[in-house]
């Protein structure tokens, strides 16, 4: 078996990985970053690609006010106690290391861009904030990689080679035929696109330009990446970790770390077994929107090792619409927009339909363990289907393919709707009843769908006097399968400020390091803002990165 010696060892090509090999190469060491496909990013390379950070540069050049300390207020009020991984000294070091990161990652050529009217998932909580906390990367040219520019694990295409390049623009798209604003921003985006496609660009969006700019630096800082490189055992001496063994194209490798190995593989939202051995059975893995390699690998190494566990049981879900081949779609417009509702299978509504999608899956699995609910149902009728799309099939076009599939329902009664569904029908139309009641008064009184600011950012602002609200009442109606379909796991092994893994008594495994989803959130079950998951992943690989070049400073 060949052996070779680094300095630090990350596992996994996410953030977390390509910042901790920068962070290294910085401080003069010699890193390496094996991935076990053949792309870089994961599924951050999916994601909106948000980061999460309160007081930052961005905020302050809009000259919008914020502070550290009003993120931790916010936290504490909404993230309360949510076990060993979600300790107020783990956030607050989040968001420190947070604005040291960016200043880094700038020095480096990485560039981003404020979100504006984007607040937190809570804005009313003591210390919410309306807007500025979370940002994006702008579009990101992959001819710029060079040989590397067909690294980043490419994103599902939109139909029409539609390029929606920020956050701003996924919420127009819904409301440019609603809008005057909105239809001047995806207007702007479509001509943007085909100006890309004349001059021969390769745009790389969202959480894929965050992860190209993260490669290129990367790159420029000659920090050595090895994909189709899988870990299959942590090496150990003593009590201390001092390395992997690696296979790639069937060769073993023995790899030594000097610093330590930072395990940033993901979670475990692919592997069926282990989902249902903490409590998953209600999301499965054909559900998720993780990528193939979201096996366990480094939770799996690091439970093995005596590594606690914290929150297991939770997910970051995003609940999805199942399309005509059965696979969960993004759903997040609909359930803020007017004319549309979600039941469970007796047709009663069951929460505010427009909370965050974390929230909003919770919810889902809360309401199963007593009512039928999985899958739950979303209900529009022929308002909806007129004015806004559906999954991504535009206004008033509803493919045959999603009928004939059986995954979409359509009747021209409510009753007949229920019956297609497995829906209790007379509950339907008591549940439909009820909110045309609420509508005509203006106000979700059940539930407060609205009533908060997060609510309204994908709601329509020319129905008043609320975004989210409009009756079901015109025929035909329509109805899709909801399921609790999720971006990862919120829980995993227990890390400190430091990123180490812990055992259960609470003192580190000397050698060991974990971030992205292979660890436990500092945010315990809830989802505060956009960007926490790839904010993490990026500050404690950040972390993880000086934690180990401070045990070298030591050893030498």
């Amino acid at each position: 078996m060949d052996t070779e010696t680094v300095d630090v060892l990350a596992v996994g090509a996410g953030p977390g990985g390509l910042v901790a090999g920068m962070a290294a190469r910085a401080r003069g060491l010699e890193p390496l970053v094996i991935e076990k496909s053949g792309y870089v990013g994961g599924t951050s390379s999916q994601s909106f690609g948000g980061l999460w950070f309160a007081d930052n540069p961005l905020m302050r050049e809009a000259g919008q006010t914020d502070s550290i300390e009003d993120g931790l207020r916010y936290l504490e009020h909404v993230v309360g106690d949510a076990g060993p991984a979600a300790t107020r000294v783990r956030q607050e070091t989040y968001f420190r290391t947070g604005l040291r990161l960016l200043a880094f990652l700038e020095e480096r050529g990485c560039r981003f861009i404020r979100i504006s009217g984007y607040p937190d998932y809570y804005p009313e909580a003591p210390g919410g904030a309306s807007e500025g906390r979370v940002f994006d990367s702008p579009l990101f040219d992959a001819r710029r990689l060079g040989p590397w520019q067909d690294w980043v694990r490419p994103r599902k295409k939109l139909p029409g080679g539609l390029v929606i390049g920020t956050i701003e623009e996924f919420r127009a798209f819904p409301l440019a035929g609603r809008n005057l604003a909105a239809a001047r921003v995806a207007t702007r985006a479509v001509l943007a696109g085909y100006w890309m496609k004349l001059r021969g660009v390769k745009p790389l969006v969202l959480g894929a330009a965050y992860i190209g700019q993260l490669l290129l630096a990367a790159q420029q800082a000659q920090v050595p990446i090895r994909l189709n490189t899988a870990m299959r055992e942590l090496i150990v001496e003593g009590d201390r970790v001092v390395g992997v063994i690696a296979e790639h194209e069937g060769r073993m490798t023995e790899i030594r770390s000097r610093g330590g190995v930072l395990l940033n593989t993901g979670g475990f939202a692919r592997n069926a077994e282990l989902r249902s051995k903490f409590g998953h059975p209600e999301g499965t893995a054909d559900w998720t929107f993780m990528v193939e390699g979201d096996t366990g690998d480094g939770f799996r190494v690091g439970t093995e090792l005596g590594a606690a566990i914290s929150n297991v049981d939770e997910a970051y879900w995003l609940p999805g619409i199942l399309d005509a081949d059965g696979e969960p779609q993004l759903m997040l417009p609909e359930r803020h927009q007017p004319h549309s509702i979600v039941v469970d299978h007796s047709g009663a509504r069951f929460t505010n339909e427009a909370v965050d999608y974390m929230a909003f899956g919770r919810a889902i699995v809360d309401r199963h363990a007593q009512v039928p609910a999985i899958p739950a149902w979303l209900v529009v009728d022929g308002q909806h289907r007129r004015r806004y799309p559906l999954g991504f099939a535009p206004p008033r076009l509803t493919p045959r393919k999603w009928l004939a599939s059986g995954y979409l329902k359509r009747s021209d009664t409510l009753e007949g709707l229920a019956r297609e569904c497995g829906i209790d029908p007379a509950g339907l139309v008591a549940g439909v009843q009820r909110f045309n009641e609420l509508v005509a008064a203006g106000r979700d009184t059940d539930f407060g769908r609205g009533d908060s600011l997060y609510d309204r950012v994908y709601g329509d602002p020319s129905v008043r006097p609320n975004p989210c609200l409009g009756t079901i009442a015109e025929p035909p109606y329509y109805a899709a399968q909801v399921v609790p379909s999720d971006i990862g796991m919120a829980g995993g092994v227990v890390t400190d400020d430091h990123a180490r893994v812990l055992r259960e008594d609470g003192t580190a495994i000397p050698g060991l390091y974990a971030c992205g989803t292979t660890a436990a959130s500092a945010f315990g079950r809830c989802y505060a803002g956009g960007g926490i998951s790839l904010g993490q992943s990026s500050v404690f690989g950040f972390l993880a990165a000086e934690d180990m070049t401070e045990t070298l400073a030591n050893v030498l």
